[in-house]
This record gives C-alpha cells, sequence and structure tokens, in this order.
C-alpha cells in the first residue's frame, strides 16, 4: 500500500480514526504493508503490521506501486 495523498495521511491506533487515536504522519510515497482489512459501517480501513489503522480512501493510498 502506497500513500499518494500529497498531504500524506494519519496512523491511528483506533479504527474509528478520532483524532485523539492519532498516530504517526506517513509522507506522500510511503509504503506500508497492509496484513487485513476492516470496514466502519461502509467505510474500509486497512491494518497495518503494527497493529494501527489507515484510511482506504482511493484519494490517499493505492495498492498499486
Amino acid at each position: 500500500m502506497t500513500v499518494i495523498n500529497p498531504k500524506g495521511v494519519y496512523e491511528y491506533r483506533s479504527r474509528l480514526l478520532a483524532k485523539h487515536f492519532r498516530g504517526q504522519h506517513l509522507k506522500r510515497g510511503t509504503t506500508v504493508r497492509v496484513k487485513g482489512v476492516t470496514h466502519d459501517g461502509m467505510t474500509t480501513r486497512y491494518v497495518l503490521t503494527n497493529g494501527h489503522y489507515i484510511t482506504g480512501n482511493k484519494k490517499f493510498v493505492s495498492l498499486k506501486y
């Protein structure tokens, strides 16, 4: 999974992606390993190998390398 948003994305400790669970900021071009997919309602979240979550929005991340 590669970050494609020019402003980057944050990883979160909760699948809710709430501000007080915010973790590290990932810059554009950063590649992360995904170990799973989860859903919060109809929204897709990716579970990283460190247990944190990132958004599944196609404007922010891409499966293409």
